[in-house]
């Protein structure tokens, strides 16, 4: 996965439609190379001996791994483009077929056959896919990679910005889980464990795609130089206020 944030590393993937990454290393980053080849970007090439160029790599890229990648990129571009697929079932050993890869990459021509045929409206595959994308299994794996998006599921978004205010700063008189969005953020981090919160600025930034994860609004406004937001807290925050 680190190849491809690497001018160096894209030199391999040049000219290719499918980029395989099996069995990735745990990954935490902004996804710059993936998102520039998804998103039919230009990208910079350094090919050992060979003089520098740019080239867009239009390739799907499929990623394997046990540990779900973390992007830090929160301008959506990485969340637009990415489908995630959990398989997680553990297969009793006596239950194991030693001889399953050979026998899928005999029928992989029909497999072939079967989605041309299934899939002969491209609309029809990006639909599913879209479905997956925004589905319940690919939120869980959000919410285990990105704490925003796990503390989002415990708000309540309005119409208007009349909730919670942000309430930054180290004012903890004036601020306290009652009024303030970012201290009701930082007993939910000390209630899960998590021990890298995100300073108040980060934390704004990050609202917005995270409570757009669950089809919600995140705005604000500005009251005597102050940022009031549209979030509220529901009952399940009292397990950790």
């Amino acid at each position: 996965m680190t190849s491809l944030d690497d001018a160096g590393g894209r030199a391999q993937v040049v000219g290719s439609r499918l980029i395989v990454l099996a069995d990735q290393p745990k990954y935490t980053g902004e996804g710059t190379g993936i998102k520039k080849i998804t998103g039919g970007d230009p990208v910079e090439i350094n090919p050992k001996y060979e003089k520098r160029f740019t080239a867009v790599i239009r390739a799907v890229v499929l990623a394997t791994n046990n540990n779900p990648m973390i992007f830090t990129e929160r301008a959506g571009g990485v969340a637009r483009r990415r489908v995630i697929f959990r398989f997680d079932n553990i297969v009793n050993e006596a239950e194991k077929d030693r001889e399953l890869p050979e026998k899928i990459a005999a029928e992989i021509p029909v497999i072939i056959r079967r989605l041309l045929a299934n899939f002969a409206d491209p609309e029809k595959a990006r639909a599913l896919l879209l479905e997956q994308r925004d589905g319940d299994e690919a939120l869980a794996i959000k919410q285990q990679t990105d704490p925003v998006i796990e503390f989002c599921q415990f708000l309540n978004f309005l119409e208007e910005a009349r909730g919670l205010m942000m309430g930054g700063g180290g004012d903890s008189v004036k601020y306290t889980t009652r009024n303030s969005l970012y201290r009701v953020y930082l007993a939910f981090m000390a209630y899960a464990g998590r021990t890298k919160p995100l300073n108040v600025n980060d934390f704004g930034k990050a609202m917005k795609p995270a409570a757009k994860v669950y089809g919600h609004e995140y705005i604000t406004r500005k009251i005597n130089g102050v940022t009031q937001t549209n979030a509220i807290t529901t009952d399940d925050c009292d397990a950790f206020l």
